[in-house]
């Protein structure tokens, strides 16, 4: 599972009629993408009904429109002002993103160009493995709002009202959330709910990333904080203390003499500090407690697993 990240949206960079963008681009990436959701590439400029509108990637056209005569890509392929809209966004959607703007007359309007990385899908929530999961609707339904849930871009449910067209009744809870039963790997993903009145106004599109945690992990930490292994027994001041992580010593301790690791990697009571937790630290954590005189107190084992800090469905 990946960890979260945090989304940067710089200015996009703004080339005049007067001036060439065929300068290479930086490779900083100027926006940035969940991979498996949704995303706009917009364009900085009011778009005139009879304007001749050109989309590149890499180089590549991959959309022309002249006025409202489509010669390459789909009507839906952009907004009503322009902006390209990417839909179940991939690695291979990456790359320099260009936007060429000419009049009827074929007049530059200017060249717009951006810099689009796709990120690994950010888990905003978390599900065990072989349980049940909710993932909530933060929206107020309706009884007779048209409700359609997604996997991955898929529909999975959809229902008008109280006419259910696709999934089954049991499949959303009341106020329209989404129940996950008997949790697997192949349920992880972006999940979208799309809310229409009767009317079909739309009354938002929510998504979140859901991914599925083995059911052996015992305990939680957030990636990026800090986090205590605790030690399940009373430690006497000349004991011998070790911790190990997947079979590896990282602290030993005898009495007040240190031997591996630091003082300040373990509390007074010899439970084990994690700090500005990563993923290179989920495990099995093992404590050995001995007496002075080598008489082992006891073995004792945890499962670590991390993950992001979940956060509420959010608005695509």
């Amino acid at each position: 599972m990946k960890m979260a990240a945090a989304f940067i949206v710089s200015a996009l960079l703004i080339c005049s009629s007067f001036t060439s963008c065929t300068e290479t681009p930086d490779a900083d990436c100027e926006q940035f993408a969940p991979a498996g959701g949704n995303f706009t590439v917009l364009l900085p400029v009011k778009l005139d009904a009879t304007d001749r509108l050109m989309w590149k990637r890499n180089g590549e056209n991959i959309f022309r429109r002249h006025g409202e005569l489509m010669i390459l890509g789909k009507v839906e392929d952009v907004s009503e002002d322009g902006s390209l809209r990417l839909r179940q966004v991939t690695k291979e959607m990456e790359g320099t993103y260009e936007a060429e703007v000419y009049t009827q007359d074929g007049k530059s309007r200017g060249m717009f160009q951006n810099v689009l990385c796709v990120q690994d899908a950010d888990c905003e929530q978390f599900a065990p493995a072989g349980g049940d999961f909710t993932l909530h609707l933060p929206v107020k339904l309706d009884a007779t709002d048209r409700l359609m849930w997604k996997r991955n871009g898929e529909n999975i449910l959809r229902s008008h009202g109280e006419l259910m067209i696709l999934g089954k009744v049991e499949d959303v809870s009341e106020d329209g959330s989404l129940r996950l039963r008997q949790v697997t790997k192949k349920m992880e993903g972006t999940y979208e709910a799309e809310v229409y009145t009767r009317d079909g106004i739309s009354r938002g599109t929510f998504q979140n990333v859901l991914c599925v945690q083995d059911a052996d992990c015992e305990q939680f930490a957030p990636a990026g904080g800090d986090f205590t292994v605790l030690l399940p027994v009373k430690l006497d001041a000349t004991d011998r203390l070790m911790w190990k992580r997947n079979g590896e010593n990282i602290f030993r301790r005898h009495g007040e003499l240190m031997i591996l690791g630091k003082v300040e990697d373990v509390s007074e009571d010899g439970s084990l500090r994690l700090r500005q937790v990563t993923k290179k630290m989920e495990g099995t954590y093992e404590a050995e407690v001995y007496t002075r005189d080598g008489i082992s107190r006891g073995t004792f084992q945890n499962v670590l697993c991390v993950q992001g800090e979940s956060i509420e469905l959010q608005v695509a």
